[in-house]
């Protein structure tokens, strides 16, 4: 089990002071633009590395907050995690000054309950069950297509579990070169030279498909062409190469078969491969996708990685329709113009109209419209109804006939009749 319960930023970019806690399944950060919600991954990002990179057997290797991340005009950053593993709860935390102090040290950290949790795994045991994983996407994560093709004889994928983990955190665009040498290698390669039993090979690679097939239903399998040395997929009877789809579908299919070959290679033994344990960052997780997608999203990453924590960003109202309020968190600044996250009384169920209204304060028309709709009521209600007809006449020939402009031609029409003149049906 690997769940993130709590955070707590002090002096990080723009933000002062921040505690946040998370709830198992998926989490939303929520709030206009520049208000921290990619901070907060950020972060996130850099705390847990210090636990992947002690799975990896290479704790140097972990992430680093930089002095470009403490908040200006103060001179310490500090972060707090505490974090589920393993049927334990765990804390650290990590400083970084913006400048080195009197022992001429820029950052400190207290890893000792972290350090003895490790400590008390072999990782060579994870070769024989579920290795729990952290993955991070940042909004630059479209499918970058290379023309040279992998160079498979060079340079061998990594198929230990421990392998999972390879740039996992790392602040990049998804790997698509790598995710098409797994297939390759798991097509080809591995099933003729491994003395892995072909069913142990099929399992990760079916589970990975069936992934992608459950977010994609269009789509009809994956698999690694040896003759164009790349990755082919069904849409609709017809082959087509990954480069060829969509960019919203590759994007999508490039995420999901990302986390999906990554849990498959760090659980080889589990009989589900995808009910290994993860948490996944994932910036604007609404990107590129259709609003039909977004609203099925949250409930297609629950079902396929039922034991994976996901905390994601978003600015889609559709989104936040299929959250429930303790699992959502409004970023937005007070008075002093400082961001204090909250969260709200309700979101689940609401359609997007008044998500905009209530969550965003956004108004579900534009401006100028908008304005011309409280124009009408007002007008209405003060009898002023030839005005009124004649702005009905106007918005009509802009909106169309929306469900307000037939409710005020309706009063007017009463109006009228009870004012005793000649009204048309």
């Amino acid at each position: 089990m690997m769940r993130v319960k709590h955070l707590h930023l002090k002096n990080m970019r723009g933000l002062k002071d921040i505690e946040l806690t998370f709830k198992p399944g998926v989490n939303l950060l929520v709030g206009s633009n520049s208000v921290g919600k990619s901070t907060v991954l950020e972060g996130l990002r850099v705390m847990l590395s210090a636990l992947t990179s002690r799975l990896e057997g290479d704790y140097r290797s972990a992430y680093r907050f930089k002095a470009r991340d403490v908040k200006k005009d103060t001179s310490c950053l500090s972060s707090e995690l505490l974090l589920d593993f393993q049927e334990r709860s765990i804390r650290w935390n990590m400083q970084r000054y913006s400048h080195a102090g009197e022992e001429d040290h820029t950052q400190t950290s207290d890893y000792d309950a972290l350090n003895e949790a490790v400590k008390s795994l072999e990782i060579a045991q994870f070769k024989h069950y579920s290795l729990p994983i952290a993955l991070y996407y940042n909004v630059h994560r479209a499918v970058k297509h290379s023309d040279l093709q992998p160079d498979f004889s060079v340079r061998k994928v990594r198929l230990e579990p421990v392998s999972a983990l390879e740039n996992a955190l790392a602040p990049t665009g998804t790997d698509f070169e790598q995710i098409q040498k797994w297939f390759a290698y798991r097509s080809t390669w591995f099933k003729k030279n491994s003395n892995v039993g072909k069913s142990a090979a099929d399992k990760q690679l079916t589970s990975v498909v069936k992934a992608i097939e459950s977010f994609l239903p269009a789509m009809f399998g994956v698999w690694f062409d040896e003759s164009t040395k790349t990755l082919h997929t069904r849409k609709n009877g017809i082959d087509f190469e990954l480069s060829e789809l969509s960019d919203g579908e590759q994007s999508l299919l490039a995420l999901v078969a990302d986390i999906s070959r990554r849990l498959a290679t760090a659980n080889p033994d589990l009989d589900n491969p995808l009910a290994g344990d993860a948490v996944v960052l994932v910036d604007e997780i609404d990107l590129h996708l259709h609003p039909a997608w977004q609203r099925k999203i949250v409930a297609l990453f629950e079902k396929t990685f039922p034991n994976a924590q996901f905390i994601f960003t978003t600015h889609s109202p559709q989104i936040l329709s299929h959250v429930t309020p303790d699992s959502i968190w409004l970023f937005q600044r007070n008075d002093e113009g400082e961001v204090e996250p909250y969260q709200p009384d309700t979101s689940f169920g609401m359609d997007s109209s008044s998500i905009l209204k209530l969550l965003f304060d956004v108004s579900e028309r534009e401006e100028t419209t908008e304005q011309q709709l409280k124009q009408l009521v007002q007008l209405v209600d003060a009898n002023q109804l030839e005005e009124g007809k004649e702005l009905i006449t106007d918005l009509q020939s802009k909106c169309g006939d929306i469900e307000l402009l037939k409710r005020m031609a309706a009063v007017i029409w009463r109006k009228e009749l009870l004012a005793g003149r000649d009204v048309k049906d």
